[in-house]
C-alpha cells in the first residue's frame, strides 16, 4: 500500500492521538548508559552516545581494559 504524503499526515496525526501517552511515558524512561554508566532519559540515549563525556569514557575503559589484559599473564606465571 502507497501512501501519498497527506495521508502519511493523518496517520502519523492519529497515531499520535491514540498513543501519547505510551510515548511520552517511554521517551522519559531512565536508561544507564552501558558504555559510562550515567542514568539518561530514553529519549536523549542515541545523542548521548555522542558526546565527548562518553565517548572519553568509553575510550579510558578500552585503555583500561588493555592493560590489565596486556598484565595478567605476568600475574599468572607470578603464581
Amino acid at each position: 500500500m502507497v501512501w501519498t504524503t497527506e495521508e502519511k499526515k493523518e496517520y502519523n496525526k492519529f497515531y499520535y492521538e491514540t498513543n501519547r501517552d505510551n510515548i511520552i511515558k517511554k521517551g522519559c524512561q531512565v536508561l544507564i548508559c552501558e558504555v559510562c554508566k550515567r542514568k539518561i532519559s530514553f529519549n536523549g540515549y542515541n545523542r548521548h552516545l555522542r558526546t565527548k563525556l562518553c565517548v572519553n569514557t568509553s575510550l579510558k575503559n578500552k585503555m583500561i581494559k588493555q592493560r590489565l589484559d596486556a598484565s595478567l599473564p605476568d600475574k599468572l606465571e607470578a603464581s
